[in-house]
């Protein structure tokens, strides 16, 4: 079974190229008013006598139903991860960027949460209190991140800003909860994670690393720690769970008009993972779909839930619309150079 890893591969860029197909089984209908907004990150500067290199980071769109795309926004790429978000309503980009920082060359700051209005011109931070931001969420008038906080290293917590207020809460989670991935369903209002208690999972390191020669060899198993799929309202309250698993992983999580697609790796050895993908209906607490191999822990579902739009690695970092009845990806749009480091579905 085929575990997707995501990883960024830089590359030296100078032209960006990109090119996109559609596939006819893809319903204009299903892509009405829809689109992706992506960012790449790509080498904006190069020395090569020292082997120094400078980043610059780039947000596009690419509207599902007319297959047209464009490069909205580029920015110096100083923060951990390149992350940014078009909201074609407002007309501005959601993104992450070093506090204060509008250079090539990182100063080792906090990274921030800004937004930047393409009609204005103007640059806003709306942020005080993060370190580094994992991943952005647009539903509407609410802005969800993944970020760890300069309070506690430690953990990444599940934020949220109010965008016509600007106030920013967090979930009420133990002091050691964390969760590397993160969903929201903005039909159903509802926003997904699984969490982990990060020194249960620190625990399960140290357990790994002490037995490596052991668990290479398949004589035990790697420890994890207990994961618990849940969903909270757009508040980050009333807190549901889905399932508890302890001797599994859960690295994936989509969610779409009460439906979720969650991954569970059974992890063998540091190299052998057993991954099983399955789509349920959460009313009626149906499994829909079940896949055989390994999803990138971002993707989202289409409007008719047939299938889901991902980044697919094997495909040269394209983004593409993998098919749960045909078992087929389509390529939708991609980069020949530079790579794509997020993307979000928005409707």
């Amino acid at each position: 079974m085929k575990k997707i890893v995501l990883t960024v591969l830089l590359s030296i860029v100078s032209i960006f190229s990109f090119s996109n197909c559609a596939d006819s089984q893809i319903s204009k209908n299903t892509n009405q008013d829809e689109y992706i907004s992506y960012s790449i990150i790509y080498i904006s500067k190069y020395n090569k006598d020292i082997d120094f290199a400078e980043y610059g980071g780039s947000v596009f769109e690419y509207d599902l139903n007319t297959k047209d795309k464009k490069q909205v926004f580029s920015f110096p790429m100083t923060s951990f991860y390149t992350l940014g978000v078009y909201d074609r309503k407002k007309n501005v980009v959601y993104y992450a960027k070093e506090k204060g920082n509008d250079t090539y060359k990182r100063t080792k700051s906090s990274d921030q949460i800004y937004v930047y209005d393409l009609n204005k011109k103007t640059d806003k931070m709306i942020t005080e209190d993060l370190l580094a931001i994992n991943k952005l969420i647009l539903a509407d008038d609410t802005l969800f991140f993944l970020a760890a906080k300069n309070d506690d290293p430690n953990a990444l917590v599940i934020g949220k800003i109010d965008l016509n207020t600007n106030k920013v809460s967090y979930w009420d989670e133990g002091k050691t909860s964390t969760t590397q991935i993160m969903a929201v369903d903005k039909i159903s209002k509802r926003v997904y994670a699984a969490i982990i208690d990060y020194k249960e999972d620190e625990e399960a390191m140290n357990f790994s690393n002490k037995n490596y020669e052991k668990i290479k060899n398949k004589e035990i198993k790697i420890k994890t720690p207990k994961y618990t799929l849940c969903s909270f309202d757009f508040d980050l309250k009333d807190k549901k769970e889905i399932l508890t698993t302890s001797d599994r992983v859960i690295s994936a999580i989509y969610a779409r008009d009460d439906k979720i697609l969650y991954e569970l790796d059974e992890r063998v050895n540091f190299d052998d993972v057993n991954a099983t993908v399955n789509v349920k209906d959460l009313k009626s607490d149906k499994i829909l779909y079940t896949v055989d191999e390994g999803f990138p822990s971002t993707g989202y579902f289409s409007k008719d839930s047939k299938g889901v739009y991902l980044i697919n690695m094997s495909s040269d970092n394209e983004i593409s619309y993998y098919d749960f009845e045909t078992k087929k990806y389509t390529d939708i749009v991609g980069s020949d150079v530079g790579d794509i480091s997020d993307f979000q579905v928005l409707y």
